[in-house]
């Protein structure tokens, strides 16, 4: 009985999942890749990515192919490092029923909601210019209160009537993207030879976006059957999809001062901003495409980036604080977000990770040749 209900429940997951993912391949959110997100979420002064601030590809000079970039973010009952310890150490266990895995699977993630996330994909650059494919996917998994009661008192006997969950997801992609950087004259700010030199930079990203919306759900019945499929709102069909244009726009400053290498930035997400929005089974309005004004200054000295942003400049202006030192292959960041508190990380040999207890857990690999 637990075996089918709670398979049906995660094939409810799959589907969902499918129509979703399928069709996302990269990360559009400005800076939030696990380097600049262990330090707090700051990047855009720090120049650290060029799909955060298009202004950066200005300093490319010759070819370079990437790929992949891939990231998965996790958060809720599936981002808790303490389950999936422990869900590590129970599948371990030789000669465990069937039967004991799934209910071990229930008990441990139904006691609250979980968020997921995957990003994939590639870029192809020619000096300043820069074509590529990119999107995020994000969704979530949601079992309802009687599922969750169930749970949290230890997952003791059937599943009870009236249990369910639901998985929804949002994805965007691009395919394709064009960004172009313009290295703008330097100017000398002062008289004389020992005057700092400041280099300025401009860049546009114009993006060709689809989005995708689905949500499935599973409810079961004291009966031993349940039922499963599609929300409301998708009128039968498995997503729903709208496409548009969108622009990006940047600026990017630099200078020697005191000793060290000073930048800073300045970039606005969906600058030009479709509508590809959805309504969901409450009639609550989904965006998967926020505008977004972002202004950053960094430091760089011997290996130390010190960086700070004010994201959302416009709106909620969310304080974003970071530091990272470089020994070499290794590098350790922490940082301070108002918006999601500390963060931590580690990057080695390009792998990155990045976690803090108000965000999701955040793996990113790249490869560049």
């Amino acid at each position: 009985m637990i075996t089918r209900v709670v398979n049906s429940i995660l094939l409810t997951a799959l589907l969902a999942a499918v129509p979703t993912f399928a069709h996302a391949q990269t990360s559009l959110t400005i800076g939030q890749d696990a380097r600049a997100m262990a330090m707090g979420g700051a990047g855009i002064g720090a120049g650290i990515s060029g799909l955060a601030n298009p202004a950066v590809l200005a300093r490319g000079r010759d070819i370079r192919f990437q790929t992949p970039r891939v990231g998965l973010r996790a958060g809720g009952a599936i981002g808790n490092i303490g389950n999936l310890s422990d869900t590590a150490d129970f599948f371990n266990k030789s000669g465990t029923a069937l039967e004991d895995q799934v209910s071990f699977l229930a008990r441990t993630y139904a006691t609250q909601s979980s968020t997921f996330g995957l990003n994939l994909g590639t870029a192809f650059q020619v000096g300043s210019l820069e074509i590529g494919a990119s999107g995020v996917a994000s969704g979530k998994l949601n079992p309802n209160a009687t599922l969750q009661n169930w749970a949290n008192a230890g997952g003791i006997g059937l599943i009870p009537n009236g249990a369910g969950a639901e998985v929804s997801g949002v994805g965007v992609y691009t395919l394709p993207s064009v960004g172009l950087g313009i290295q703008l004259p330097a100017v000398r700010m002062g008289l004389g030879k020992s005057a700092p030199v400041v280099k300025m930079a401009v860049g546009a990203r114009v993006k060709l976006l689809n989005a995708v919306y689905s949500r499935y759900e599973a409810t079961v019945f004291s009966n031993g059957e349940f039922t499963s499929g599609p929300g409301s709102e998708l009128g039968g069909e498995s997503n729903l999809s709208r496409t548009g244009i969108a622009t990006d726009i940047g600026v990017t400053g630099s200078t020697k001062l005191l000793g060290a290498d000073w930048s800073a930035g300045f970039v606005t997400q969906n600058f030009v901003k479709p509508d590809l929005t959805f309504r969901d089974q409450n009639n609550v309005l989904i965006d998967p495409l926020v505008q977004t004004t972002t202004v950053g200054v960094a430091m760089r000295k011997s290996g130390l980036t010190l960086a700070g942003d004010i994201a959302d400049f416009f709106g909620r202006q969310d304080m974003r604080l970071g530091a990272e030192q470089r020994f070499g292959p290794l590098a350790l960041r922490a940082g301070y977000s108002s918006s999601r508190g500390s963060t931590y990380g580690v990057g080695l040999f390009g792998l990155d990770v990045a976690f803090g207890k108000g965000q999701p857990l955040e793996l990113v690999k790249s490869i560049r040749f």
